[in-house]
């Protein structure tokens, strides 16, 4: 898992450090982690995500704002675990959305390409 970019860059090899251990977290958030999150609708403002620690405690995360955390760590340093965890969830609905559409519009093509034929041989449906 790679850095989001809204993380800032680092000023020293500590903080170089510190990014690279809470990549490390974020990457096994939601498996080994046991996290567990959930997108919340309903807000005008968007989507966003309630992220679920294995002791109850609850995080706000906003992908419209950098995906901001309500979490103690990302108001001091301005990313966390959460955030990063759910940056690469929504990567991957999107991936996962784009290859539908493309799946879709291939389907369609097949489509109109297979009813152009029966046309063409003299068929009407």
């Amino acid at each position: 898992m790679t850095l989001p970019i809204y993380i800032p860059a680092p000023k020293t090899v500590q903080e170089a450090l510190q990014q690279a251990c809470v990549n490390e977290r974020a990457a096994v958030l939601f498996t080994a982690g046991g996290y567990s999150w959930e997108r919340m609708t309903g807000c005008q403002a968007g989507p966003w995500y309630l992220v679920t620690g294995p002791d109850g405690q609850t995080y706000n995360v906003d992908p419209l704002l950098g995906y901001k955390c309500s979490c103690p760590f990302w108001q001091g340093h301005e990313f966390c675990k959460h955030g990063i965890a759910v940056a690469a969830l929504d990567a991957d609905m999107q991936a996962e959305r784009q290859a539908e559409e493309e799946a879709d519009g291939r389907l369609l093509a097949a489509e109109t390409v297979a009813e152009r034929a029966i046309i063409n041989a003299g068929f009407r449906p």
